[in-house]
């Protein structure tokens, strides 16, 4: 566990008076500003800019870089589940206080240090630099040593099939939403037949589009293999979170709690969700929010361990039981 050092623009709501001392004990030193019923002296060394009834405004404005997190501190507000839904939507960090039984942010704990209760978060392990470039240095000598060794000529091998079963490109370019929600043009070998509907509807069972060399690349897991281009130029990692499309971020976000968490890392080619059986077609929510729990336990829980198992798990499936999910 390690105390928030609070660098980030933040934003201040309510008249809750612990709210300015909490924010004093955390270090804070980059108020976006102080959102009260009143221009309290308490709050003087930070910005006031209106009542609490301005801070679904300020945060839908554009004027400025959203917060990194909001402290609440009205629970009686009629703003306050409209803020929430704000926070939850853009991945701003939203901590009630006092009611810290309703805090939005998964990682964040509280401990108790005297009067004041004292803001944490969870140590993950991802946050350590060492770790993360440890994460980078096996993605960048893995996609390099497949892309020499195996990619072209596979790439050679499965252009001519694409070509005589489905006129149209090889490789089938689509924006994904990336680490910290950042769009990027994630590559796959094209298995359906090129139209305009791919960029945005899913692909269902027996789907139409799919021609049948496709549908065996979509089974095997072969028309992923692109990606570890995306790998390489540091788009993706080997293993994290999948990289789904733009529209359905925009979506599910506003429908599954915490579904932007998964936005914390690197994009994968394969995850702890896909290997748990999480992938394919979302029909219901449900399913959705099912892959979200699996993508936010491997964020929480990763090591280059728990990666080394996921790439077993992947290629054993690859081999020897093919997904039934996978079409």
């Amino acid at each position: 566990m390690k105390q928030i050092a609070i660098t980030q623009p933040c934003v201040i709501a309510g008249d809750s008076a612990n709210l300015y001392e909490i924010w004093v004990d955390a270090g804070a030193g980059s108020a976006s500003g102080v959102f009260a019923p009143v221009n309290d002296a308490v709050f003087a060394p930070l910005p006031y800019r209106g009542t609490v009834g301005c801070v679904k405004d300020y945060l839908l404005s554009g004027e400025t870089d959203s917060p990194e997190y909001v402290f609440w501190g009205d629970p009686s507000s009629p703003e306050k589940e409209t803020v929430r839904d704000i926070c939850r939507e853009k991945g701003i960090y939203f901590i009630e206080v006092p009611s810290l039984c309703e805090c939005l942010w998964r990682w964040t704990t509280v401990d108790v240090s005297g009067a004041e209760p004292v803001f944490a978060v969870k140590d993950l392990t991802y946050d350590h630099a060492f770790f993360r470039i440890c994460k980078r240095l096996v993605d960048i000598t893995a996609s390099l040593a497949f892309l020499v060794l195996v990619y072209w000529w596979l790439y050679v091998v499965v252009a001519i099939i694409i070509r005589k079963q489905s006129p149209g490109p090889v490789i089938f370019r689509q924006l994904r939403s990336g680490r910290d929600n950042k769009d990027f043009l994630c590559l796959k070998f094209r298995s359906m037949d090129a139209n305009n509907k791919n960029e945005e509807v899913q692909a269902v069972k027996g789907d139409e589009r799919v021609f049948p060399f496709g549908a065996f690349m979509r089974i095997t897991g072969i028309d992923e293999l692109p990606q570890f281009i995306n790998v390489l130029k540091g788009e993706m990692s080997i293993i994290g979170p999948r990289a789904h499309m733009v529209y359905h971020t925009d979506y599910y976000s506003k429908l599954v709690p915490h579904y932007k968490l998964r936005l914390y890392m690197k994009q994968g080619i394969t995850g702890w969700a896909q290997v748990n059986g999480w992938r394919g077609e979302t029909k219901e929510v449900s399913l959705m929010e099912g892959r979200v729990v699996k993508d936010i336990e491997y964020i929480e829980n990763w090591s280059l361990r728990k990666d080394l198992s996921i790439i077993v798990k992947s290629v054993r499936g690859l081999l020897f039981k093919h997904d039934k999910m996978a079409y």
